[in-house]
């Protein structure tokens, strides 16, 4: 059987996609160090303002830095395994293609979504800082006012 012609273009389709994935969801795990770094300066150095604000904003930094945690916890899922491989030594070099750009596009799906969980645990924790600066911030304000 010959090489279907498309084959190259769509390998490479396909593996610009996986790369531009991968990309995002380091983008993504930086941004969730970013959060939970600054979740930890709020619940520890918020200080000097009306108590019960300063507490909730407090509470919003550690919910915070959980749910950064919770989108830097890797897959437990591997992407690809090495031992399929042994059961195509002897075929086609184009049916092997074919089957392993199937397994790409099966990996990008996967990624696609785990990355699309991954930001919406981001977004929450993003809001829950801003949350939190927000509480401080009040605290502050009533605690001058007061």
């Amino acid at each position: 059987m010959g090489q279907p012609a498309g084959l190259d273009v769509v390998e490479g389709t396909v593996r610009r996609e996986l790369d531009a994935q991968e990309r995002r969801v380091d983008a993504a795990d930086s941004h969730a160090r970013l959060v939970m770094a600054t979740a930890g300066v709020f619940v520890t150095l918020a200080d000097g303002g009306w108590l019960p604000l300063l507490l909730t904003s407090r509470l919003m930094a550690g919910l915070a830095a959980l749910a950064a945690m919770v989108a830097l916890a890797p897959s437990t899922r591997a992407a690809f395994d090495a031992r399929v491989l042994g059961g195509y030594l002897d075929a086609d070099p184009a049916d092997v293609r074919l089957e392993l750009l199937a397994g790409d596009i099966r990996a990008s799906d996967r990624l696609e979504a785990r990355l699309t969980v991954k930001v919406a645990r981001l977004r929450l924790a993003s809001r829950l800082i801003m949350a939190s600066v927000a509480f401080a911030t009040l605290a502050a304000i009533v605690d001058g006012v007061t």
